[in-house]
């Protein structure tokens, strides 16, 4: 027994102005722009043994910030 065949629309997609305004930034306020900011990371190829690099704008070579960690040493290595 079926019954009869119903249509179903999805609702419109949300826009920007739909989502809540967050109550704070999760980072400092210094790093945040009302625009969108194109970002480039930037690490040396020749250096193995550690996993530091900096992100910078694009536009101006500014450095945003530096991320200092580990790429790969023969402790994290886990043999399968």
């Amino acid at each position: 027994m079926t019954g009869p065949v119903r249509s179903f629309t999805h609702p419109p997609a949300p826009t920007g102005t739909q989502f809540p305004t967050p109550s704070g930034a999760i980072i400092s306020p210094q790093y945040c722009s009302p625009d969108p900011v194109d970002l480039r990371t930037v690490k040396k190829m020749l250096t193995i043994s550690n996993g530091n690099f900096v992100v910078t704008d694009i536009n101006n070579d500014d450095i945003i910030f530096k991320v200092r960690g580990t790429l790969l040493t023969l402790r994290d290595h886990h043999p399968d």
